[in-house]
C-alpha cells in the first residue's frame, strides 16, 4: 500500500489530478493528522519520513515495534503534506493550461468587431 502512495502525479491532466486528489485522501483517511507532534522537532519527524521513503520494506519490518512505528507515522504524515502539494500543482498547471489555451481562441464580440465593415 505504501509503495502506492509514494508515487504522485507525472502527467497534468484532469485524470491525473483526481488520481492525486485520490491519493491524498486515502493518507487523509488514516487520521495521522489529528497526532499532535508538537514535541518533536520538526528537522527528526523529516529524517524518520526520509529513512522510511528511501528504505526498503523488509528493512523496516525487522526494525523494532516502537522505531518502526515512529518511522511509519512520520513517513505517512510527510507524505499526506507532499500529495496534497502535488494535487494543487496540478491543478494550477491545468488552470495555467487551460487560460493559455482560452487566450489563443478569440473572443466572440472581438470576432464581430474586426468582422464589422469600417464606414470610412
Amino acid at each position: 500500500m505504501f509503495e502506492q502512495l509514494k508515487k504522485g502525479p507525472v502527467t497534468v491532466s484532469s485524470p491525473a489530478f483526481n488520481d492525486a486528489l485520490d491519493r491524498y485522501n486515502k493518507l487523509h483517511q488514516l487520521g495521522f493528522q489529528q497526532l499532535d507532534f508538537t514535541g518533536l522537532p520538526p528537522a527528526q519527524l523529516k529524517s524518520l519520513a526520509r529513512y522510511a521513503n528511501v528504505t526498503s520494506v523488509k528493512k523496516i519490518v525487522r526494525i523494532p515495534m516502537k522505531k518502526r512505528t515512529a518511522i511509519l507515522i512520520a513517513f505517512v504524515k510527510s507524505l499526506e503534506v507532499i500529495a496534497l502539494d502535488e494535487a494543487i500543482d496540478v491543478l494550477d498547471m491545468l488552470i495555467r493550461g487551460s487560460k493559455r489555451e482560452s487566450q489563443k481562441i478569440p473572443s466572440f464580440r472581438m470576432m464581430k468587431i474586426q468582422s464589422t465593415p469600417r464606414l470610412t
